[in-house]
């Protein structure tokens, strides 16, 4: 490569580094909500409950919900404590949760120097740009780092963890080995958020196989010589030794500190979301089309079918054969697991955003053998490369467009949590009032003096441990006859029901819709009598409403 060339492609890099921090500055802002001249940067519901965990816990209170009430509603243990650190800052309200979204900015930006790096060390340089590009600006990556989420940093450490695994090409002569802090980079994903015990087990189990399975054993050696080698090989089994004890006590912290706090050995959404009633409440049919949403309707099975043909090929070079089963069997397991848990009910996969970048890089390096193998072939050939480019292109354009479409949706359901919280204030709330909500997150942190009752059970562990019903997962399992007619909340905060009639109701509750907790609360004897009457008129929006209802 020429100078110039080379100075050309750092020069370009340094721009998409510029454009990624443009355009996620400007997300930042779009999704922001202005409140009589005050804006408010706020995070999508859901990690905004983790942040009332936070902001709980920073405050004295303890890591809970509600003062008193030790239910772990959170997954995320590491993400919530990095919470609770911008919190520790004495910051406004306001903005805290835009230093968490600056936070995840850097994880996008460290993700994408971490691949740049590496392919240019690899003497790769364009592909070091094209796979820094791609992984950047992925939507589900860049759009769920911008809404406040955990995962874009589990993508970053499982990816440093095994990136050094992935065979830069198909003719690769030395076969790539985990570095020996593999398994405690993704012991520090478990930490962040505990589904990552999964990529753990499979890169802890590769890299003892690495260390105990090659020519030598460890220990064996021929006393009476000078052997290098088996110097070598007892330093390689110490580190491994050393970063597995690490990991190891990394997972006993984690799991006595949530049996000893909080009284469970797993979190509370566990059981709400995975426990064996809430899995086969889901049946087939919502997760395959949670499956075809994300490899279908957004079209990652472009990438997903390069991964595996790319590996595949691999195989086939006896070098590198090992690594390719690694990655594969990475990927293979992690959909295996998504399935088997049923994926969530948030758009552009946001449970396989830790698997995008290595899909992403086996995507492009598919697209460099395939061209590589095409220049000397007629046009015919050398087009295959180009239809896998344009085919990814377009993936990238329909998942950009559903990224957009979901920044709208936060702002949307923001805006309503803003109003509904303006018409709290304004009601006037008797001390000690409780108020039961479907989203536990930005209202309850807006309003951290005051309880909330989490109807959908993330922070109720009774809820938690009732029978689940037909719902989408984390939306399976309620109990009026408890929440209303036992903790008796003061408001609830539910749906807007405008245009809705009881016969439409009904229809969704046989349809067995995924949102069925909406029309079923309609139908409870405790709603319809003591909260449905007293409905606090609320101005109609054009992005909607929720009611706010007050017992009598």
């Amino acid at each position: 490569m020429t100078n110039t060339t080379a100075t050309a492609e750092k020069f370009l890099f340094v721009f998409l580094i510029c454009l990624l921090i443009g355009l996620y500055c400007w997300c930042l802002v779009f999704i922001a909500i202005d409140v009589n001249g005050t804006t408010y940067y706020l995070l999508q519901d859901d990690p905004m409950i983790a942040m009332r965990y936070a902001y709980n816990f920073a405050h004295g209170t303890g890591l809970v919900f509600n003062s008193g009430e030790q239910v772990q509603g959170y997954t995320n243990l590491g993400f919530t404590l990095l919470m609770a650190l911008v919190h520790c800052f004495g910051l406004p309200q306001t903005i805290n949760s835009l230093i968490v979204q600056l936070l995840n900015l850097v994880v996008v930006l460290a993700l994408m120097v971490l691949l740049y790096l590496h392919f240019r060390k690899c003497d790769r340089p364009r592909v070091a740009l094209w796979v820094a590009a791609l992984v950047a600006f992925n939507a589900s990556i860049f759009t769920y780092a911008v809404c406040g989420w955990e995962t874009p940093l589990q993508a970053l450490l499982v990816t440093a963890a095994v990136l050094g695994c992935v065979p830069v090409s198909l003719s690769q002569t030395k076969c790539g080995s985990l570095p020996p802090f593999a398994p405690f980079l993704c012991a520090l994903a478990a930490f962040v958020r505990l589904d990552a015990i999964i990529p753990f087990v499979v890169v802890s189990a590769y890299k003892t196989g690495e260390v105990f399975f090659s020519t030598d054993w460890p220990f064996k050696r021929d006393r009476n010589t000078e052997d290098p080698e088996y110097s070598e090989r007892r330093a390689e089994f110490k580190k491994l030794f050393f970063w597995l004890s690490a990991s190891a006590l990394c997972f006993l912290l984690i799991f006595a500190f949530q049996k000893i706090y909080y009284g469970d050995w797993l979190p509370n959404t566990y059981f709400l979301k995975a426990s064996a009633d809430a899995r086969s409440s889901l049946g087939n049919s919502f997760r395959l089309n949670y499956f075809k949403e994300f490899f279908v309707d957004r079209l990652y099975i472009v990438p997903l079918l390069c991964s595996f043909t790319y590996l595949t090929l691999g195989m086939r070079n006896a070098v590198i054969r090992k690594p390719c089963l690694l990655i594969m069997s990475l990927l293979a397991i992690w959909v295996g697991f998504v399935y088997w848990v049923g994926g969530d009910c948030f758009k552009l996969g946001r449970f396989f955003i830790m698997i995008i970048p290595i899909m992403e890089i086996c995507t492009v390096l598919l697209i460099a053998e395939i061209w590589t193998w095409a220049q000397p072939r007629p046009f015919m050939f050398r087009s295959c490369s180009t239809l896998v480019v344009l085919l990814i292109c377009i993936q990238q354009a329909v998942c950009a467009f559903d990224g957009l479409s979901l920044l709208f949706s936060v702002r949307n359901d923001n805006k309503r949590a803003i109003d509904a919280w303006n018409a709290l204030k304004q009601a006037q709330l008797p001390a000690g009032a409780l108020i039961g909500v479907f989203r536990a997150g930005t209202v309850p942190y807006l309003m951290p003096d005051m309880r909330f009752h989490d109807l959908l059970g993330k922070c109720d562990r009774t809820i938690a441990h009732t029978k689940a019903k037909v719902g989408a997962p984390g939306h399976c399992k309620w109990d009026y006859d408890y929440s209303l007619g036992v903790i008796k909340p003061t408001v609830i905060i539910a749906e807007d029901y405008d245009n809705t009639t009881p016969e439409s109701l009904t229809k969704l509750i046989e349809e067995k819709t995924p949102f069925s907790f909406i029309p079923n609360l309609w139908f409870n004897e405790h709603f319809q009598k003591h909260y449905l009457p007293n409905l606090l008129p609320t101005e109609k929006r054009d992005y909607g409403r929720y009611w706010i209802l007050f017992y009598r």
